[in-house]
């Protein structure tokens, strides 16, 4: 009876839970794998651990860009990682040089996968389930959250009202579902205010304290802001708590857990948190403190992404979002504009001033990228609880407006915002089409022509459409250009030819990841000057922006056949 008591007495929590690992689960398909800020690397260093058993060595180049993170959350995702068999730990993206941050103009860095689909296998698959753990991490933090806001003296139906805040935030739910060691430390960060929170601490309280702050450090960095909240409770507890002895367990318990981490840092780099490689490695524009070009930069970022900024911040939402929740964000300060801080509020503003002090340090280190939204989520559940007592006083029951409108965009933005930015370039696999023929390049992967609707008839000085269907068996290391010529039946030179890069560039070699499969409808606009007769169609791969060498076309049987490949016939009238 007690537990179906606390069932009945949370079940609106629980229901509130479900619908968020449910949109999660939905959000983590919608967005392509490391479509999200260093979501490849935090996924390369689960796999590396996966794949070597070791942490990586910055000096060595593993995992470059997250190789100076502590090390535990990647732990944790061990089980996930190792799902998969040993060869299929493994990263594979492939760069998208018109990506918006490389001078280009595209928002996605990189591209879906053929064979990012249902059912999921091999890398893919282990990725995918890599997101699990960032979706269960937020969903603890829920949790944890919500007995937040009751410490904080929020009623039950409030405490809830912020709990969806967690849980439908755009921001938010975009982070949760990408791997990295982010929702962990939010779910330390959480777990530790609540214990700081506790208004008649235990003998085992220091232990529990210190334990949590040692987890978190062994997490992330930027963990170092807790120390200073935890001083600030000591501080209140000065009276009531015997001090050497709770700061002796904090300290011990703490460095027992995440102590070993920072001194290898010190014996390996010189540096215990291992940030001089690492910003040797990083490029970004700077920040200075004492510029007001920079500042307005700085805020217009953070504001952006506080709210909604996809991506790699290069995906923004609709105008009207931003102004609609910066409306909500109004209206909640309006009802705390007065509000008197009472000893327990102290404590979780200060881990809201914390959260900024960190950001703002780590600006000055690695510059304008720094002024990301995502590094003031460890005081996410303090902001929802503010946000909650806000809306309450200045809209009163209307305020439970904003979680159906926060649903109702959660299920909205997938298939709108972000799959706008993410067209699918490639089609499913369909590897019972035979192959018709096999280039094979000297230092690439093969290409295969699988498919191709070829018009027997064609009219000179109109445009002549061939439809094409490709595999491309690896990665390649050039931008292949396709060439089409019309050369008479046993004729060494061509009569007509036609180079163009895949989907018209779009879909550069370089691009292509293992098994993608893409279809390419080529428009041919033919000479009006071009003789009438029957022609052979051939086709071929040639590194246009490099030595302009041909890809050899091969047999099944491993026999080279030359540099062209004969696909059909064409008769020009």
């Amino acid at each position: 009876m007690p537990a179906l008591k606390r069932f009945r007495y949370h079940w609106p929590l629980l229901l509130l839970l479900l619908v968020y690992c449910t949109l999660a689960v939905w959000w983590s398909t919608r967005i392509p794998l490391g479509e999200g800020p260093d979501e490849p690397g935090h996924a390369e260093y689960a796999l590396f651990v996966a794949r070597t058993n070791r942490l990586p060595d910055q000096r060595l180049g593993d995992v470059p860009g997250e190789g100076h993170q502590p090390p535990l959350a990647y732990w944790l995702m061990q089980p996930l990682a190792r799902s998969v068999a040993l060869e299929d730990r493994v990263v594979i993206l492939a760069n998208n040089h018109n990506w918006i941050w490389a001078g280009g103009k595209d928002p996605a860095a990189f591209a879906w996968r053929s064979i990012d689909r249902h059912p999921y296998q091999a890398d893919v698959l282990v990725w995918h389930r890599l997101r699990w753990f960032s979706i269960g991490c937020a969903t603890l933090t829920m949790v944890v959250g919500y007995g937040i806001a009751l410490r904080l003296g929020l009623r039950k139906s409030l405490a809830l009202f912020a709990t969806s805040l967690l849980a439908f935030w755009p921001q938010l739910l975009f982070h949760s579902v990408l791997v990295s060691n982010d929702p962990l430390l939010w779910l330390l960060c959480a777990t530790l205010l609540w214990l700081l929170l506790e208004p008649n601490p235990k003998p085992w309280w220091p232990w529990a304290v210190g334990a949590t702050l040692g987890a978190a450090l062994l997490t992330k960095q930027s963990a170092v802001m807790l120390i200073p909240l935890i001083g600030l409770r000591l501080w209140h507890l000065r009276h009531t708590l015997k001090l050497r002895s709770a700061v002796a367990g904090i300290a011990l318990s703490s460095a027992a857990i995440a102590g070993w981490w920072y001194l290898r840092n010190l014996l390996l780099y010189g540096d215990p948190f291992g940030l001089g490689l690492y910003k040797g490695e990083f490029s970004s524009p700077t920040f200075s403190p004492f510029s007001l070009h920079d500042w307005g930069e700085a805020m217009h970022a953070l504001g952006t992404s506080l709210i909604a900024r996809f991506g790699w911040m290069s995906v923004a939402a609709p105008q009207w979002l931003y102004w609609l929740l910066a409306i909500w964000i109004g209206l909640a300060i309006l009802g705390i504009r007065r509000w008197r801080i009472e000893q327990h509020w102290q404590l979780a503003w200060a881990l809201v001033g914390l959260s900024f002090a960190w950001t703002f340090a780590f600006a000055v280190l690695s510059g304008q990228v720094g002024w990301q939204a995502r590094f003031l989520f460890p005081a996410a559940p303090v902001a929802a609880c503010a946000l909650a007592i806000g809306l309450e006083r200045s809209v009163k029951t209307a305020a439970w407006l904003l979680p159906a409108l926060l649903v109702t965009m959660a299920v909205g933005l997938p298939n709108t915002v972000i799959s706008a930015a993410y067209p699918y370039l490639v089609v499913e696999p369909q590897p019972e089409r035979p192959v018709l023929a096999l280039w094979r390049p000297d230092t690439a992967n093969p290409i295969e022509l699988r498919g191709i609707l070829l018009p027997q008839t064609a009219k000179a000085g109109q445009p002549w459409l061939v439809n094409t269907l490709w595999r491309a068996v690896g990665k390649q290391d050039r931008k292949w250009s396709l060439f089409v010529h019309l050369a008479k039946p046993g004729s060494e030179s061509e009569s007509f030819a036609f180079d163009v890069q895949p989907q018209d560039g779009v879909w550069q070699a370089l691009r292509w990841t293992p098994d993608d499969w893409w279809e390419d409808l080529l428009t041919i606009n033919l000479p009006t000057e071009l003789e009438p007769g029957q022609y052979e169609v051939r086709m071929g791969w040639f590194d246009e922006f490099g030595d302009w060498s041909r890809a050899g076309v091969w047999s099944q049987h491993g026999v080279l056949l030359g540099d062209y490949a004969v696909v059909g016939k064409v008769v020009v009238e």
